[in-house]
């Protein structure tokens, strides 16, 4: 008998509950337009706050200079018109509202190469409204954004990658932005096998453009760091120990037949690892790796040594044949291996077959 009462009362408190929530939305939202402007005095701008929650790097792609990671991105802003008492509706202080019913600041990444760089008005998710009339809302984002890498450095570079925030509607519905609240957010990101996240940082400027039209920009900015360790075990010290052999060439007999191939060797290992190295750096012309560079260098002294090593094994060829005169038979007597052969019998006891 108890738990039925207890049934009857919690169902009669839910429906209370309901009705009040239903009761709140239709205050709320009557007369309400979307399309308005959410402000008291309309000559006031409606501040926006910005937080970008790093979830994961994905990639940082030298060659395409994008960096692609996936976050959440959140925006929320002071809507005038969505204010009440919470004592006049049983202390209800938040509401959860579709994001299309509500006014929303127009507001782009610049940078952002996905098709989820604006917040549209036929936008598609839940927004939660706190009685003071805040709009808060949240939303996924597998994020890959066009990000000027400097190379010179590599691999021991940091990159700075900022995400630029551009309102579109800046003529209708001007905003500014809530600086204290405008941020990335590191908590809950994971760790990447490559880079580390040194640093972030947050500017705020107004920029001009065409027409000359004032408008807006928040630039959130991470700090990348690349770990080296893979690249000086993998890349660093074969390429090393290969300059070291590319000396040692010098040093290896003629006689003993590998001069030239050793050479050879080294020098298509050095191809290989230009080529390499180049497929992974961006086509241009600024901010050329030193490594990069040092590499090419030691490629084009490798073919130097084949040059040399030419001409020493050509010189000592040379020097180890005496001359023979094509005219002289006697001469060509001497030289030949029959006359050797005898000539070697003369001075010890010899059979031949």
């Amino acid at each position: 008998m108890k738990h039925a009462v207890f049934i009857i009362f919690l169902y009669i408190g839910l429906s209370f509950g309901a009705h009040l929530e239903k009761e709140l939305l239709d205050y709320l939202f009557k007369g309400y337009n979307s399309q308005i402007k959410p402000v008291e005095n309309y000559t006031d701008d409606v501040l926006v706050g910005v937080q970008l929650t790093l979830i994961a790097i994905r990639d940082v792609d030298e060659k395409t200079q994008t960096l692609s990671t996936s976050l959440w991105i959140g925006y929320h802003w002071r809507d005038e018109s969505l204010k009440w008492n919470p004592n006049n509706y049983s202390g209800i202080t938040g509401l959860r509202v579709n994001i299309n019913q509500v006014w929303i600041p127009g507001i782009c990444i610049i940078n952002e190469l996905t098709d989820q760089k604006c917040l549209n008005f036929d936008e598609k998710g839940m927004a939660f409204v706190w009685y003071k009339g805040y709009v808060f809302y949240n939303k996924p984002l597998e994020s890959t954004m066009q990000c000027k890498l400097d190379m010179s450095a590599y691999p021991f570079d940091e990159q700075i990658c900022t995400y630029v925030f551009y309102p579109y509607s800046t003529l209708a519905h001007d905003f500014g932005y809530l600086k204290n609240e405008t941020d990335i957010i590191l908590a809950y990101m994971d760790t990447n096998d490559e880079w580390d996240v040194v640093s972030t940082s947050r500017t705020f400027r107004v920029d001009v453009g065409i027409p000359k039209w004032p408008f807006r920009t928040a630039r959130l900015s991470i700090v990348l760091k690349r770990r080296p360790n893979y690249v000086i075990i993998n890349v660093f010290v074969p390429i090393f120990i290969l300059s070291i052999l590319n000396l040692m060439t010098f040093l290896l007999p003629v006689e003993s037949g590998e001069k030239m191939g050793m050479t050879l060797a080294i020098f298509l290992t050095f191809a290989v690892f230009v080529t390499l190295i180049s497929d992974s750096m961006p086509k241009s012309s600024e901010n050329l790796s030193v490594f990069g560079n040092y590499v090419g260098g030691q490629l084009i002294i490798s073919g130097m040594t084949i040059v040399l090593e030419t001409i020493v094994i050509k010189v000592y060829l040379k020097e180890s044949v005496p001359p023979v005169d094509l005219g002289n038979k006697e001469s060509i007597g001497k030289h030949s291996p029959t006359h050797r052969e005898y000539k070697q019998c003369d001075h010890g006891d010899c059979k031949r077959n």
